[in-house]
């Protein structure tokens, strides 16, 4: 019976121990900075990010915030830190298609599929 009793105490003091330490790495965020945008304004790219003052962010979700980035085809390169307490978003943003040329033999199949 006392093995039982030690053995419950142990397993539930590791619980508590795993909780505890399961967001070491994590940061309260006081403010949000973001460079290398143009076209994109701040806001759209803190809601595209899904993180807001406040947020405790760790490397997981460090990791989200690039992926939910990358996935709105915006963005060359992307890469988040925080330094300070402040979460430093960088971003370069895609090239806009402005003009295309088609050099070669007319197709008037192809004129008006464009």
């Amino acid at each position: 019976m006392y093995i039982v009793i030690t053995m419950t105490r142990v397993i539930f003091f590791l619980v508590i121990i795993l909780f505890k330490f399961s967001n070491l790495n994590a940061e309260v965020i006081e403010s949000i900075k973001i460079d290398g945008n143009n076209r994109i304004s701040n806001e759209t790219i803190k809601i595209f990010s899904k993180v807001e003052i406040g947020n405790d962010l760790g490397s997981q979700d460090l990791n989200n915030i690039i992926k939910e980035l990358y996935s709105t085809n915006f963005f060359n390169t992307v890469s988040v830190n925080i330094k300070n307490k402040i979460l430093i978003i960088n971003v370069k943003e895609n090239p806009l298609v402005q003009k295309i040329t088609i050099n070669g033999v007319k197709n008037k199949d192809l004129n008006k599929t464009i």
